[in-house]
């Protein structure tokens, strides 16, 4: 039995984008691409629990020569304007907030959801939750971050399903004694289409077909 539904954001509700783009229009020079996501990995963790992105650019300009645009944003114009939604998965939302409470459990950049949302990302539904690791100072696969979201959600461990890409992250979940899957970005309609299965089987869903245009 499954009472609480948690979805993921990123490469799960929205798709990403590619980083070379991104590293181009900043201004990384050749061969230092490597460095730059070395760079950028090392303050995930901090980006993720609190810290302003754009914070980041004095350090990237000084480290990599990089040159931003007049008034660049990280945020918006790194990040959210590259994203796109993944609108296979919004009938599922949709139909499962008729009958179930849903949420979000996401890690975010400071405003990034926000600004997701804003671009209409998302399918346009009232979240029963929503941990944003940013909000939180916490992090999946942190288990606290778990704990949170079970007492938020209300519902017994056994009977909360987690949609995420990550390996880790649904480790994580299923440890907690969740149900979960794990969703792949990289073939958006077989995965969906998996995911309108299970929850047929759980029967939160009616049996149907998805149709994608």
């Amino acid at each position: 039995m499954i009472s609480f539904v948690y979805f993921d954001v990123d490469r799960v509700l929205t798709f990403g984008f590619d980083w070379g783009m991104l590293e181009s229009d900043i201004g990384i020079p050749d061969g230092k691409q490597g460095e730059f996501m070395h760079f950028w990995n090392e303050h995930d963790y901090e980006l993720n629990t609190g810290k302003d992105i754009d914070a980041l650019i004095p350090e990237i300009e000084s480290l990599f020569g990089a040159k931003f645009p007049n008034g660049y944003s990280f945020l918006n114009d790194g990040f959210v304007a590259r994203f796109s939604a993944n609108k296979t998965l919004w009938p599922i939302v949709e139909n499962l907030r008729k009958s179930l409470p849903i949420g979000l459990l996401t890690n975010m950049y400071p405003h990034m959801l926000d600004a997701i949302g804003k671009r209409g990302l998302l399918p346009d539904v009232p979240w029963d939750a929503v941990i944003d690791s940013s909000v939180e100072g916490m992090q999946k696969p942190d288990y606290r971050i778990f704990e949170l979201a079970e007492r938020r959600s209300r519902a017994r461990s056994d009977e909360i399903l987690f949609i995420d890409n990550y390996i880790d992250n649904v480790n994580a979940a299923s440890e907690f004694g969740w149900k979960t899957f794990l969703y792949d970005p990289e073939n958006a309609n077989e995965s969906t289409n998996r995911l309108m299965r299970y929850l047929s089987e759980d029967a939160c869903l009616p049996p149907q077909p998805l149709r994608f245009s």
